[in-house]
């Protein structure tokens, strides 16, 4: 996919850091970018949407990782879903503006801040690809740890059509499906199985939706 000669890579812009300092880096910029309100991604309102609506998913208590503005929360909790959220940028303002301050807090995906099994479903909705590649396996380990029975995972495999501030290209992850499931099968997850017994994997050129189990 081509881009404007003018973007900027968040890959090139970390080129030769270490791995703590591209997450101090990489905090940094989305809690400015959302700050100056540069970006207000709404997949994680279309994605609860879609889990509710749609799926069917039975949960009592959720974890959104990743939950940016926390728009998708405040419509979950909304439809009477006991839903919290963590994000390791700084978006305090829009969790009051949504009114979720007490359901979201700052934290790192790999430091996940709740003990284990605390709950029924785990989300994360297009963040993955937003995180370097050296964290992935540890991500998806602490996901795991902090549910008790079904997650889900949505993660885009190309660059995104929308950089932030339509300046700054943020997937800095971008890998194939059988790399994606290789980490989720390394880091202890089953998939779950659709009624027809196939593995409950939805994807296509750009995207993956897994619905994942705890114990493979």
């Amino acid at each position: 996919m081509k881009h404007d000669a003018s973007l900027v890579d968040l890959n090139y812009m970390m080129d030769g850091m270490s791995l703590d300092e591209k997450r101090v880096f990489l905090q940094k910029f989305y809690s400015g970018a959302y700050y100056n309100n540069m970006y207000e991604p709404h997949n994680t309102l279309h994605s609860w949407q879609w889990v509710i609506e749609r799926t069917g998913v039975p949960f009592t208590k959720a974890l959104d990782v990743g939950c940016g503005t926390g728009e998708g929360i405040r419509w979950a909790l909304d439809h009477g879903k006991d839903v919290y959220g963590i994000d390791f940028a700084d978006a305090r303002e829009a969790w009051k503006q949504y009114n979720v301050e007490d359901r979201c807090q700052i934290a790192h995906a790999q430091n996940i801040p709740y003990p284990d099994d605390t709950f029924d479903l785990v989300c994360c909705f297009d963040v993955l690809e937003h995180i370097p590649e050296e964290d992935i396996p540890l991500v998806l380990k602490e996901i795991r740890r902090v549910g008790n029975l079904a997650y889900i995972l949505a993660i885009c495999l190309v660059v995104e059509m929308h950089p932030v501030g339509n300046r700054v290209i943020s997937h800095i992850t971008i890998k194939d499906i059988d790399w994606w499931i290789q980490k989720m099968h390394e880091a202890g997850f089953g998939a779950a199985l659709f009624k027809d017994g196939t593995r409950a994997l939805q994807f296509d050129d750009h995207h993956i939706r897994a619905f994942l189990t705890k114990e493979y």
